[in-house]
């Protein structure tokens, strides 16, 4: 394991703003804070960019962002935390990071996707497991920002 000489808790992002758009979740917000009657208020409009196209943006800002990350520190992870439940994107995210999946801590299919809380709930099972036993990376995005987080256990 590598010796880190930083505060013990450090992240890198890339920002996709041309994917603003992709997901219009058109009511609950100031300009619409109401839907009409017989609309649902969670109903959400997606543009008609390809999938592919979408599924490449995540893949090039992760792997931006973890390159960003590991050249900074020049530390490997030992594990990932994941704030993405979506099968297809946490493959693609165990993959970049080259750990074996049973090092990927996913919460969101017991207790639900709680968001960035997904992310304590996973620590806490690495903790509550004995296994913060090196690096952690911390996997999560927001409309349209992704990046990793880097978690250090205390030497010693």
């Amino acid at each position: 394991m590598s010796t880190i000489t930083h505060s013990p808790a450090t992240a890198e992002f890339v920002s996709a703003p041309e994917m603003n758009g992709r997901v219009l979740i058109k009511y609950g917000g100031t300009r619409f804070p109401v839907a009409p009657p017989g609309v649902s208020a969670t109903s959400r409009t997606l543009s008609s960019s390809p999938r592919h196209e979408v599924r490449d943006k995540y893949r090039e800002c992760y792997v931006a962002a973890l390159t960003a990350l590991t050249k900074r520190f020049g530390v490997t992870p030992a594990r990932l935390i994941c704030n993405q439940i979506t099968p297809g994107t946490v493959r693609m995210l165990t993959r970049l990071t080259g750990l074996a999946p049973s090092a990927v801590v996913v919460s969101g299919h017991d207790v639900e996707h709680i968001g960035p809380a997904d992310i304590i709930v996973g620590f806490d099972r690495l903790r509550r497991a004995g296994q913060v036993d090196g690096p952690v990376a911390v996997a999560s995005s927001t409309p349209y920002s992704f990046g990793f987080g880097l978690i250090t256990p205390p030497a010693g």
